[in-house]
C-alpha cells in the first residue's frame, strides 16, 4: 500500500496535532523546514441538561452539541459550531466565521497547547466558562472532557431560548457525555 493515501500521509492526525506547538518553544538552531502537513480535525460532541428559570421556568433540557475543530499549519483554528435542542438545529458560528490561532485570546473560544498531547478550548459565556481539555493518544485515539464552571457572582448564567432566541436565565449545565474523534 502506499504511503499516500488521497493525498495525506499515513502519519497519524494525533501525531500532525503535536506540529501546533508553538515555534518560540523549540531553539533557532532546531528549525527547519518542515513538510506540508494535512489539516487535522477534531469533533467533539458532548450532551449537556439544564433547567430554564424564571420567569419561565422549564426543567430538564437537554442539548446536543457538535464541535468540529480543524487544526493546520501555522497554527490555526477553524471552528464549528452547532447544537441541537429538543429535535430542532440551531448553528451559532457558521463554518469559517470562528477563526484564530492556537492562543489567540481575541477569537470567539481560545484554543491551547496544555501539553505534549493536551489542547484546551476556553470560552467564556455570560455567568460561565465552558472549558473542554482534549488529550490524543496513538492511532488517532483522543479522549475529551467538558466542564461548565460558573463564574464568582454569579447563580445562573444568560443563553437564548431554541423556540424564540430570546435571552433566557438558566442553570449551569451538566455534561451528561461527551466524546471525541480526529481525523
Amino acid at each position: 500500500m502506499s504511503a499516500k493515501v488521497a493525498g495525506r500521509s499515513r502519519v497519524s492526525a494525533a501525531r500532525r496535532a503535536l506540529v501546533l506547538v508553538p515555534a518560540a518553544a523549540f531553539p533557532v538552531w532546531a528549525a527547519q523546514p518542515a513538510p506540508a502537513e494535512a489539516d487535522t480535525t477534531l469533533t467533539i460532541e458532548y450532551v449537556e441538561t439544564h433547567d430554564r428559570l424564571d420567569p419561565d421556568p422549564k426543567p430538564g433540557i437537554t442539548v446536543r452539541h457538535t464541535l468540529e475543530a480543524t487544526l493546520s499549519a501555522g497554527n490555526h483554528v477553524v471552528e464549528n459550531d452547532r447544537r441541537e435542542v429538543g429535535g430542532r438545529k440551531r448553528v451559532f458560528v457558521a463554518h469559517g466565521q470562528n477563526q484564530g490561532a492556537l492562543g489567540d485570546n481575541t477569537a470567539w473560544a481560545t484554543w491551547r497547547v496544555i501539553g505534549p498531547h493536551q489542547l484546551e478550548r476556553l470560552f467564556a459565556g455570560h455567568g460561565f466558562l465552558l472549558k473542554i481539555d482534549v488529550e490524543t493518544g496513538p492511532a488517532d485515539a483522543c479522549a475529551v472532557t467538558v466542564a461548565y464552571l460558573l463564574q464568582a457572582g454569579f447563580t445562573s448564567v444568560m443563553s437564548r431560548r431554541a423556540d424564540t432566541g430570546e435571552p433566557a436565565r438558566i442553570s449551569l449545565p451538566k455534561v451528561v457525555s461527551a466524546q471525541c474523534s480526529i481525523r
